[in-house]
């Protein structure tokens, strides 16, 4: 072993004097010996003359080693492999002491799959210091913390493969900064205490893992234990040798870190931030991107001082480092790339050209901002990266509205409203319309087919896994290598929507007359709303409406089942219009038109239609002036994805029904046998029931209906499950076997609990089963928000067909089947309160098929006619 940590050594010496040769007087190699290497087809010379040679900067020295590869002129033999990856981890490295990220990321991921591509005896240490660390950092430095903790624990098996205690805690400083970006502080935690206990009290890992720990206490607002830790890190770190500029790296980070934990009293902010600001350049690896935030943190401190003349001036450094050349007044979409601290930038001078009333700027600095979080998001490789970027960009959203709101109050200029619809529309379901974008640009190449097979690979892996109660540790690597190898291939696939921001025209024309639709923004306690029609832009307003209070409506009448509602009608009424009232008294429905409405945040999942209209408690609840008798109401997530399914060609109107109602351990459903019943007078198609409604048939009912039901239980996230799944009788059908069906029905009816419901994802919505059809392409889905009940479901669901055969707009017949019910002389009064009839809602296209002209039952009475015309010819033709 310690003949492999001398080995070890001297490799990292060597590397570090390849990585500096540009930096020393060192004799240029000649551009004929270059010629003469590749004469004597010596590439390992050929590769070591390259990275000797000599470039004004780091990113021209970057730029060289690119095209050195590019031109390089065969692959690398076995004994050139090392000089291979020695070019490929240097190009990595200079790209990242320039700044560039995104490029230091795409060299060091290439060096990553071409060591596992291309097995030979390479050093594990040298693995582990020059591409996994480099590789897990830079991950975490774009905001990709899943791949960033997949390569961190990579780290960590190597490490101690080599028993090398100090890479150890080094990688548990990673995991932890991992772990608390994502949120999970116990975690990152546990991390830092596991490498406190392998490192010397007096050493600068001791201190880099204290300032982790700092970092993690900042984050959970428990300052006082963060300030200790970070005021401890410090003292360490200052005490280490001058010439160690590991430990000089993470002593100038810590003041930005004591910055931040200090945020509440400036002063002592701004002494730690000139601390940094005034640390020793020769001490300091050049690290521009580093340099760069820091000045954005100063800038927030100026703000915060109300000094904006010294905030602008920092500012201006640090668009200088991350902007070099350009006049940041001057900047357009086409100059932005993939950097937090870019888009850190931009966000912090709208913020002051807000503050200063400068609307105009302000919203162009917003809109830079955007697009470069944009940027950011296309380069995360997990999903769950891109939700986090989602949900991060809401507080930035909620600022960038409120200047528009601002400045359309101040001047009345109507391009504030579309810079504020703009804003709306962007903050909404931004992955939604990326994944219906990609879907609708899948082409069947090479690599599309290999991203098919690996998510029916990755599909079975789970199945399996579920089945099973878990993965076994080979199965588990097995499943993190597809998951890499997926996302991968993903990314390389990926195709943006185009960024050509957002044009209201197209939307509007889409609208039939008396068809409107109503986009909300919910921002604490605010809700904006936007009512648009033929016309364009109808009304832009701000309502003051508490999200405690909407979210109790909908958790406690709905959500906790029938018990409060049934027992305190009056109660319900009344906060049923106090809500009304709110949302829709200064702009009133009008009375038939059909809405469609893009709730946000606390309105999510609000049921609109069980509002009532007038103040006047009745005790007869059929009485009630309930909204669905008003207008009807449809759904959408945004005016995109709504766009995109209206754009859906009616299909035939060729129904297939699943009914589940023998669910074995869990009990009879016996709503499900009657609704079969039911549905059975005024529907033609197959129906299976129980035994015949298995997965096989499910998955072959997805390639052909046109109309797709499913009556059964329904599990989601919320219930404390793996993966969210309709029961159906032989085994459960997950919703991730949706990805890899090339068919999906026009119209899917989930006549089944909590439909509509899931795990919330800012900015996104609900993660439900209708979202899980629709972002498969399915134009439109009825799907429930609660429970359905066996005493309303059967009814409601045989009112909604028999709408359905005689009109053509399905939200119509839902709101039709509503209001029968309501009107039902035989259905109890308490049955004909909201919770039993108001869980189903319409999402999507309004007429997602077509009736079959041989349904409609009018076209009979033309054959009499037929009959006189063709006898009366046939008569004439004889006379003459």
């Amino acid at each position: 072993m310690a003949e492999g940590f001398k080995h070890t050594r001297r490799i990292k010496i060597l590397l570090l004097l390849l990585a500096a040769i540009p930096l020393f007087s060192f004799q240029q190699p000649a551009a004929d010996s270059l010629q003469y290497f590749r004469t004597k087809d010596d590439l390992s010379s050929w590769i070591y003359a390259q990275l000797q040679l000599d470039a004004p900067d780091q990113a021209q020295k970057a730029q060289q080693l690119e095209t050195a590869i590019n031109t390089s002129w065969r692959q690398p033999r076995k004994r050139e492999k090392q000089a291979w990856l020695d070019l490929l981890t240097n190009t990595a490295y200079y790209h990242l002491q320039s700044g560039d990220i995104l490029s230091s990321t795409t060299w060091y991921q290439r060096a990553f799959e071409w060591v596992r591509g291309n097995p030979f005896d390479s050093d594990p240490a040298y693995f582990l210091e020059y591409i996994l660390k480099p590789l897990g950092n830079n991950y975490t430095r774009l905001g990709d913390y899943e791949q960033s903790s997949y390569i961190h624990r990579m780290s960590l098996a190597v490490s101690e493969q080599l028993d090398d205690k100090g890479a150890m805690a080094a990688t548990y400083s990673n995991l932890a900064n991992t772990a608390a970006n994502r949120g999970a502080y116990d975690f990152a935690l546990e991390c830092c205490h596991k490498g406190i206990t392998l490192v010397d009290k007096r050493s600068a890992l001791h201190g880099l893992l204290l300032s982790e720990q700092a970092d993690v206490y900042h984050q959970q607002k428990n300052e006082v234990a963060a300030q200790r830790a970070i005021t401890q890190a410090i003292s360490i770190l200052e005490a280490q040798l001058q010439g160690d500029r590991a430990a000089a790296h993470w002593l100038y980070m810590a003041y930005q870190q004591a910055g931040d934990i200090y945020a509440t009293s400036p002063a002592t902010a701004l002494k730690y931030y000139h601390q940094a600001l005034h640390f020793p350049y020769a001490r300091l690896p050049y690290r521009r991107r580093e340099q760069a935030k820091l000045f954005v943190r100063l800038a927030r401190v100026y703000m915060a001082q109300k000094q904006p003349g010294k905030a602008i001036t920092s500012i201006d450094s640090c668009a200088a480092l991350l902007l070099p050349g350009k006049d940041i007044r001057k900047i357009t979409t086409s100059d932005v790339y993939a950097e937090n601290t870019l888009m850190d930038l931009f966000y912090t001078l709208a913020t002051v050209y807000s503050h200063q009333q400068q609307y105009e700027a302000a919203i162009r600095y917003y809109k830079l901002t955007f697009a470069t979080e944009r940027s950011l998001r296309q380069e995360y490789i997990s999903a769950s990266s891109r939700e986090q970027s989602v949900a991060d960009s809401r507080v930035r959203y909620t600022d960038a509205i409120a200047t528009a709101y601002a400045g359309w109050k101040a001047s009345g200029r109507q391009q504030y409203q579309h810079d504020l619809l703009l804003f709306m529309e962007d903050s909404k379901a931004q992955l939604l319309w990326e994944q219906l974008h990609q879907l609708s640009g899948q082409t069947k190449d090479t690599l599309h087919e290999k991203i098919r097979l690996l998510e029916q690979a990755q599909s079975y892996y789970q199945k399996e896994a579920l089945q099973q109660g878990g993965m076994d540790s080979t199965m588990r690597q097995r499943q993190q290598k597809l998951a890499w190898e997926l996302s991968r291939m993903q990314k390389q696939a990926f195709s943006p929507p185009p960024d050509t921001g957002f044009h209201l025209g197209p939307v509007v024309e889409k609208l039939a007359p008396q068809h409107y639709i109503r986009t909300y923004f919910s921002a604490g306690n605010y809700v904006y709303s936007m009512e648009l029609g033929r016309e364009g832009i109808r009304y832009l307003d701000r309502q003051e409406i508490t999200a405690d209070s909407l979210r109790y409506f909908r958790r406690h009448y709905f959500d906790e089942g029938p018990q409060a509602m049934v027992g305190r009608p009056a109660q319900y009424y009344r906060h049923a219009y106090t809500i009304y009232r709110q949302l829709f008294n200064a702009h009133p429905l009008v009375t038939g038109a059909s809405y469609c409405l893009l709730p946000d945040g606390s309105l999510s999942g609000l049921p609109v239609e069980a509002l009532v209209t007038e103040p006047a408690y009745k005790p007869a609840v059929s009485k009630w002036p309930f909204l669905v008798k008003k207008a009807t109401f449809s759904y959408a997530w945004s005016l995109r994805t709504w766009y995109m399914q209206q754009s859906a060609e009616p299909q035939s109107p060729q129904f297939t029904g699943f009914f589940i109602s023998d669910q074995r351990q869990m009990g009879n459903l016996l709503g499900v046998a009657r609704e079969k019943q039911l549905l059975q007078e005024v529907v033609n198609g197959d129906l299976y029931e129980n035994e015949a409604a298995s997965t096989v048939a499910l998955k072959g009912a997805l390639q052909r209906s046109g109309i797709l039901h499913i009556s059964s239980h329904a599990f989601i996230q919320q219930d404390s499950i793996t993966a969210p799944h309709i029961a159906l009788f032989d085994a459960p059908f997950y919703l991730f076997e949706l990805r890899h069906t090339p068919h999906h029905p026009a119209l899917v009816v989930l006549s089944a609990c909590r439909t509509a419901d899931g795990r919330y994802i800012a900015g996104e919505g609900a993660e439900s089963m209708a979202r899980a059809f629709v972002a498969t392409g399915t134009p439109a889905v009825v799907a429930a928000g609660w429970n359905v009940t066996d005493a309303s479901a059967p009814a409601l669901m045989h009112n909604f067909y028999q709408a359905m055969e005689t009109g053509d707009n399905a939200a119509v017949a839902l709101q039709q089947s509503k209001i029968r019910w309501l009107e039902d002389s035989k259905v109890s009064e308490q049955h004909k309160l909201p919770y039993y009839w108001a869980a189903l809602s319409y999402q999507g296209n309004e007429h997602p098929v077509v009736q079959a002209a041989g349904s409609r039952w009018y076209w009979w009475l033309l054959l009499p006619a037929i009959g006189v015309i063709c006898w009366f010819i046939r008569k004439k033709r004889t006379h003459n």
